[in-house]
C-alpha cells in the first residue's frame, strides 16, 4: 500500500523566496501503524527547490507537534514522526516553516513533490502546486566615487537591495551596471 497523494500549500508562493510548506496526505491500507519517535515521513522536493544541507528539526511539525529528529540528504527529508498515525488513512499535515530556509524555485511554473512513509516506502508525487514569478524590486543604488572629482579615476561604492524575492546565487547570478555617457570604463 501506498500514501495517498499529497496537498501542498506554499506560503508564499512567489519565486525565490523562503516558504512554508504544508504537505497533507493520509497512509495507505498498510499493516501497521507510524509510532511515534520510530517511524518516517519522507518529503522529497523537486530539483527546482533550495534545500539546505542543514535545518533544524523545531522548524518542523507533524499534525500540531515538533519534529525532535529530521535526516537531510540533498532533497529529501527524512523526518521522525512524533506522533503515532495510524494505518489505512490516518491522516497527516507536515508544516515546514519558512525559517528551515527551504526556497521556492528561481522560475514560476507547476511543481511537484514526493511522499511516502517508512512503511510505506513507495515515493507517491503529490498533486500541483503553483509558484507565481517574483514582484520583488530592485531599489535606487546608492553611488559613491572616490575621488568624486570629473576626469580623475575612480573607485566606486555602488550599494541597493534586490527585494524580498531578488536572491542572488554565487558564481551564476549577474549585475549589470550602467555608467552615464563619457564615462571611461576600462577593460578587463
Amino acid at each position: 500500500a501506498n500514501v495517498s497523494q499529497a496537498n501542498v500549500s506554499v506560503s508564499p508562493s512567489q519565486t525565490n523566496n523562503f516558504a512554508t510548506y504544508t504537505i497533507s496526505s493520509t497512509t495507505g491500507n498498510g499493516n501497521t501503524d507510524l509510532n511515534a519517535n520510530q517511524d518516517s515521513i519522507v518529503i522529497v522536493f523537486n530539483g527546482s527547490t533550495n534545500v539546505p544541507n542543514n535545518i533544524s528539526p523545531s522548524l518542523l511539525t507533524v499534525n500540531n507537534t515538533t519534529v525532535n529528529t529530521l535526516v537531510v540528504s540533498g532533497q529529501r527529508l527524512s523526518i521522525v514522526t512524533p506522533v503515532n498515525i495510524a494505518k489505512n488513512g490516518g491522516p497527516f499535515t507536515v508544516v515546514i516553516d519558512a525559517g528551515a530556509k527551504i526556497k521556492n524555485p528561481l522560475t514560476a511554473g507547476t511543481f511537484t513533490l514526493q511522499v511516502a512513509t517508512s512503511k510505506e516506502p513507495t515515493l507517491v508525487t503529490s498533486n500541483n502546486y503553483t509558484i507565481t514569478q517574483s514582484t520583488s524590486t530592485v531599489s535606487a543604488a546608492a553611488v559613491t566615487p572616490n575621488p568624486s572629482v570629473a576626469t580623475e579615476s575612480a573607485s566606486y561604492v555602488i550599494a541597493f537591495n534586490a527585494g524580498s524575492g531578488g536572491y542572488m546565487d554565487a558564481g551564476t547570478s549577474t549585475i549589470t551596471l550602467w555608467f552615464p555617457t563619457g564615462t571611461y570604463i576600462p577593460t578587463g
